[in-house]
């Protein structure tokens, strides 16, 4: 297959249509500058050209940015240059810049989908690719079938889907495709040379393996797209029967026993695929350690993998909740009620719980806030941070907020105030405007 088809049929299968925005991430080297032409083919209309121009090959660099502006013009499409040349230098030459200009690339992607509201970015990364990211995993003693190789399926970042539509193809494929259209190009001789991990693997590849096993990077990408695909049904499955959402937060939870069921590397991809419907995570083998003895933690034990996305043992299952409100201090501000229910408070403000704090309601006895919240169901890794209205002249007489999701049948919920709490989008910087909803 071609190009061109390739990208229109990954396109179908993934259900984008033509006509939305797409973001395509430029080098001017052949595969990107093939996977542009074969958007533009298609009839892909409005594609925004991203390029990164890393000052690393001095003038050469410069030339890069250059043909990709002129290749974006005249494919009639918008283009913006992020100019690295003011990063710090990294300290590990074999592995630190690449390392540290893929992260900066990726930032700059995620930034301007954010500003655009653009979904979708298509990268080029082919077969070839693909069998060297496998091979130097392999050498690094990765041992997740999941994150073996580069992701077959779009990988979500944030706001941001990553497409890799080129994985069928070898990079002979793309360069043979480039010459019948006598299209130019960019080349990056550093390519070439030794100066880090990757450049020696492509190098062992081509002077080794392709002379031999000429089909290895495709059959090799077809095997990993095939196991993936069927870890990853497998995993829907889990999910659908033993992850239940939560009724208060944006998270999950996840049952300890059916946990217990799966072997190891299982149980890792299940964490780690509940974790990445929250937020992108850079995933790391001590992370992941800590992670699959989550199951002999004890109950109140937990864990921040990112600083909006926190772990928490329960005693009968696993929270993966995200959520900066859950560990961060809530701060006080005055409380304007929608409904004018302030109970028996004066001069009432909203604060989180203080030791000793109790709950009343008109014609029930008091109760301590804590016990309150516990019958209730507010996970323990909540209580400490749950909003309460309080007597701003002091005392202990609280009332705590009561949640959107609120179970429609609840014995005690008079105690609570008629004011709704949303946490899924509560921001402790602007308490009071975000309370009355």
């Amino acid at each position: 297959m071609t190009p061109v088809e390739v990208v229109e049929r990954y396109l179908e299968t993934n259900d984008i249509s033509k006509s939305e925005p797409l973001i395509a991430g430029v080098s001017g080297g052949p595969d990107s500058t093939a996977l542009l032409l074969a958007l533009h083919e298609i009839g892909c209309k409005r594609v925004h050209v991203l390029h990164v121009n890393y000052a690393k090959r001095g003038s050469a660099s410069d030339e890069d940015a250059t043909f990709v502006r002129s290749l974006a013009t005249a494919l009639a499409y918008p283009c913006a240059v992020f100019d690295a040349r003011m990063l710090p230098e990294a300290r590990d030459t074999r592995r630190g810049f690449q390392h540290q200009a893929r992260g900066q690339r990726f930032a700059f992607f995620e930034a301007f989908a954010k500003e655009t509201g653009v979904r979708h970015l298509m990268v080029a990364h082919h077969a070839d690719d693909r069998l060297e990211t496998i091979l130097l995993q392999w050498q690094r003693g990765v041992r997740s079938l999941s994150s073996f190789g580069i992701p077959s399926d779009p990988e979500r970042r944030g706001s941001l889907w990553i497409h890799h539509p080129f994985l069928s193809l070898r990079k002979e494929d793309i360069l043979d495709w480039l010459q019948v259209r006598a299209q130019p190009y960019r080349r990056d001789e550093s390519n070439d040379q030794p100066l880090y991990k990757r450049n020696e693997v492509r190098g062992l590849i081509g002077a080794y393996l392709e002379p031999r096993l000429p089909n290895a990077s495709v059959n090799a990408s077809r095997w990993i797209t095939h196991m993936q695909r069927v870890v990853g049904d497998l995993t829907d499955v889990f999910q659908d029967h033993y992850v239940a959402s939560l009724p208060w937060l944006k998270g999950a939870r996840i049952s300890n026993q059916a946990l217990s069921q799966l072997g190891r590397e299982a149980r890792s991809h299940v964490l780690w695929q509940v974790i990445g419907r929250l937020r992108h995570v850079q995933r790391s083998t001590q992370l992941s350690e800590r992670l699959l003895d989550a199951l002999s933690w004890e109950a109140g034990k937990r864990l921040l993998v990112h600083p909006d996305v926190l772990v928490f043992q329960t005693g009968g299952g696993l929270d993966v909740v995200l959520d900066p409100a859950v560990h961060r201090p809530i701060a006080e501000s005055t409380y304007t009620s929608s409904t004018g229910d302030k109970g028996r408070l004066d001069a009432p403000l909203v604060r989180k719980p203080k030791p000793g704090d109790r709950v009343t309601a008109t014609g029930r006895p008091t109760k301590s806030l804590t016990a309150l919240l516990a019958s209730a169901g507010v996970p323990c890794y909540l209580r400490d941070g749950w909003p309460v209205i309080a007597d701003g002249g002091g005392g202990n007489m609280v009332r705590p907020l009561r949640p959107r999701a609120w179970p429609n049948a609840w014995h005690e919920s008079a105690y609570f105030a008629t004011d709704l709490f949303d946490w899924t989008s509560y921001n402790e910087q602007d308490t009071a405007t975000r309370l009355d909803v």
